[in-house]
């Protein structure tokens, strides 16, 4: 329990320094000096710093993942579980403000991320596309989907549906990661900025969508 609870530490203590100072100047010696702790402590629970980022997405991501699950799960309507679907989609940085900002930053830096970062990264970026194929997949019975490819297409059209809200809700945090002189934006920002936001609008307007791209 004790090991568990400095591991976590570590990585709290980290995630704020990459999204403070950015992941390029943020070092395992700033973690570890931030915690007044010795470096082979970082050690005992992380081989390196792209191990410590891999347990911190890897962890977030299995997470969404089970809850995207959970959603599927229910005995709702085509209509009811988009929108819950949606809901949760729209959520994530309200719910997770730091791993929002923490993935920014390292998308940001993608060319610089270790191998296996960038593999998993790249194996992981279809995960809202995957939750919607398998939604729709639960429903074919009601859907207007020929076959397995415009299964597919519709389940990335209606994925890019919320690409297309965080780009538009949260196009100010991505610009201050893009541009070098800028500070950069603070989980309470995030979560200020989601202030302004009807969500629940939002959602409606994009089931309302999603139904009219596949409903027979």
């Amino acid at each position: 329990m004790k090991s568990c609870k400095k591991r976590e530490e570590i990585i709290s203590t980290g995630t704020k320094l990459i999204i403070e100072k950015g992941y390029l100047n943020t070092s395992i010696q700033d973690i570890t000096s931030k915690m007044g702790i010795a470096k082979g402590s970082f050690y005992t629970y992380f081989k390196s710093k792209d191990e410590f980022i891999l347990a911190i997405i890897f962890n977030k991501i299995s997470q969404f993942k089970v809850e995207v699950d959970e959603i599927i799960a229910l005995e709702s309507s085509l209509e009811e579980t988009l929108r819950k679907y949606f809901l949760h989609a729209l959520s994530v940085p309200a719910k997770e403000p730091e791993f929002f900002l923490l993935l920014m930053n390292l998308l940001k830096n993608i060319n610089s991320l270790g191998k296996k970062i960038r593999q998993f990264l790249g194996a992981n970026a279809p995960l809202k596309y995957r939750g919607v194929k398998k939604i729709l997949e639960k429903y074919l019975d009601v859907i207007d989907v020929a076959d397995e490819d415009e299964l597919e297409k519709c389940s990335i059209i209606i994925c890019n549906l919320v690409n297309t809200f965080y780009e538009q809700k949260f196009n100010p945090f991505v610009s201050c990661y893009n541009n070098e002189s800028s500070k950069n934006p603070t989980p309470l920002q995030v979560k200020r900025s989601l202030e302004s936001i009807n969500l629940k609008n939002e959602v409606d307007f994009l089931t309302k969508i999603a139904m009219k791209i596949i409903r027979k």
